[in-house]
């Protein structure tokens, strides 16, 4: 019995740590290319979106030199925080180095909704403002990234 318990308390000690790593380690998400499925699809998923939209998947468009995602939500669209949604932006273009504009496609109750595309341009304008720094100058900056990963969270 006392065995089981410390293989029980060993294994949850474990998912408590591998918890901690995925949310710890968001700057290991970060690549040069938008056309990194693997690690683009990871990050994305990884986000909170509010608590009236939910991830439902990602479009890559890569073709003809395109460097573009497209992210689909579920849920209503009404009561999302535009700050948080600008800070989502900016983290992103910040993990992914080659990204030059992200869709949105909202689907809410069976109605399908494209959001305005948002460029690699108008977020910098942004962070430029809040952290003194480009995107693209914010991907070789783990102390930044972390830093805004941790407001989107704190919201």
């Amino acid at each position: 019995m006392l065995k089981k318990l410390g293989v029980f308390f060993l294994v949850g000690l474990m998912t408590l740590s591998a918890c901690g790593k995925k949310e710890a380690n968001i700057y290991e998400l970060r690549t040069e290319y938008v056309g990194d499925a693997s690690k683009v699809s990871n990050l994305v998923g990884a986000l909170d979106y509010g608590e009236d939209l939910n991830y439902k998947s990602l479009e890559l468009l890569t073709d003809d030199g395109a460097r573009e995602i497209k992210i689909y939500l579920d849920g209503n669209i009404g009561d999302v925080d535009e700050n948080n949604f600008i800070k989502q932006n900016a983290l992103i273009f910040s993990l992914i180095k080659n990204l030059e504009k992200i869709g949105y496609v909202v689907i809410d109750e069976n109605i399908t909704m494209p959001l305005e595309l948002v460029s690699r341009a108008d977020v910098d304008l942004y962070t430029k403002k809040i952290y003194g720094m480009t995107s693209e100058e914010i991907y070789e900056s783990e102390e930044t990234i972390e830093k805004i990963y941790k407001e989107i969270k704190d919201k």
